[in-house]
């Protein structure tokens, strides 16, 4: 490594239980650890075994119990937490370059367990939800930077009830109820002014996982057609009357049933020019609103 390279590293200060004893007075981990960079009391390594996944002192090969600080190339702070017998254990808080909050949570033998809140650079809540044992679990809540907001619920996991989205004036954009991680009935939208949109049902299927076969598949054209991989070719397969009695989602990686699409929704019409994308994960509902994208053309 040059010396180039160790000057554009983050600086990592790990101090055992002891240690951080010595600099009780101050008020907070943060002013701990800060004093304790500044007094470079200890700076030593550790590494995650492969095989347990702990976190171990380099130097006592002893599951490490104690602080850890990662500063910025600027000196502002990066991130601290505590570990226990070489797990994450209690509270953990992450900061942007600009000083910022940007992760707050609490893990528990190694798992996030209660309150986790995640900030923007410039301080806004994005995203405030409950952890269980290392699962999501209870009321969820979703902020972007526009001013919309969304609340969803969790059970084990998995979303279950009521998930609603806002508009930043306040007024309801979308409503639905999950359970078990699956869409539930039928959907209400409505506009910024309050006034209710049409109402939809789920009703969408995977007609083939390899993309075979399609066109000689029965489908019914009150239906999306979910193609998996979309391939520019892809299009020209499916019958034209079916092409032109609906609406195609793509997927550039998607499952149904008991497996989540993990990846972002593209909707073409019937002559393959794109139509919107969604920035969510369908099956586990909606990250942020829809946004939508400049037209662009698929050919066949």
């Amino acid at each position: 490594m040059t010396d180039k390279d160790k000057k554009n590293q983050d600086e990592l200060f790990i101090f055992d239980s002891k240690e951080m004893e010595k600099l009780a007075s101050y008020e907070s981990p943060k002013d701990q650890l800060r004093k304790a960079k500044n007094e470079k009391l200890r700076q030593q390594e550790t590494y995650v075994n492969e095989e347990d996944g702990l976190v171990y002192n380099e130097n006592t090969q002893n599951p490490f119990t104690g602080a850890i600080g990662e500063f910025h190339e600027n000196g502002q702070l990066e991130t601290e937490g505590n570990y226990k017998d070489g797990e994450k254990h209690g509270l953990q808080e992450d900061f942007h370059k600009n000083g910022k909050l940007k992760f707050r949570g609490n893990y528990k033998n190694g798992k996030l367990h209660g309150l986790v809140e995640i900030f923007y650079a410039k301080g806004q809540l994005k995203l405030r939800e409950n952890y269980k044992n290392g699962k999501h679990d209870g009321l969820s809540e979703q902020f972007d930077r526009n001013g919309n907001f969304g609340t969803s619920n969790y059970k084990n996991g998995k979303l279950h009830g009521l998930y609603e989205e806002f508009y930043k004036n306040g007024q309801l954009m979308e409503r639905g109820n999950y359970k078990d991680g699956k869409i539930d009935g039928i959907s209400e939208k409505f506009y910024d002014d309050g006034q209710s949109a049409e109402e939809e049902k789920q009703r969408i299927r995977l007609i083939s996982k390899e993309l075979k076969n399609i066109a000689n598949s029965k489908i019914n054209s009150l239906e999306p057609v979910i193609l998996e991989e979309l391939k520019k070719q892809d299009l020209s397969v499916l019958p034209k009357d079916i092409i032109q009695s609906m609406t195609l989602l793509a997927f550039s990686s998607s499952t149904w049933g008991d497996l989540a699409i993990e990846d972002v929704a593209e909707f073409f019409d019937e002559r393959g020019n794109f139509l919107d994308e969604i920035a969510c994960t369908f099956g586990k509902g909606p990250d942020t609103p829809m946004q939508s994208k400049p037209g662009k053309k698929i050919s066949t």
